[in-house]
């Protein structure tokens, strides 16, 4: 028996779809998969640029309080050259308790205040 050529036609129209069916699924699959990569890089460069701009707010903010203390060293250093040019025997004495409460206090407020 010979196989009939309709047969064979249709068997051919089956493989012929069922490969571009197979075909067009793969593409699908490769492309999603591409899609995917690229929002995952994207989202990755995304938090990379925050997290450098954190980076990079933190650092200035630091070296805003860096010269914020430099400045209140330097105030309280020209502070007691004054007083000390201005009454020496006094600036010599020890500070009593009184005395120390308040500049303990005027510590407190200047730690207190803002950035200049």
């Amino acid at each position: 028996m010979m196989p009939s050529p309709v047969l064979g036609r249709a068997a051919l129209g089956i493989a012929i779809t069922g490969a571009i069916l197979t075909a067009v699924l793969v593409w699908f699959a490769r492309h999603d998969a591409a899609v995917i990569r690229d929002h995952d890089a994207r989202q990755a460069a995304d938090t990379a640029v925050r997290t450098l701009g954190a980076e990079r707010a933190a650092n200035i903010n630091s070296a805003a309080r860096q010269d914020v203390a430099r400045r209140n060293e330097e105030d309280l250093h020209d502070a007691q050259q004054s007083a000390q040019s201005h009454d020496p025997v006094g600036a010599a004495r020890p500070v009593g308790p009184a005395t120390g409460a308040v500049v303990d206090e005027l510590r407190r407020q200047r730690a207190a205040q803002p950035a200049r």
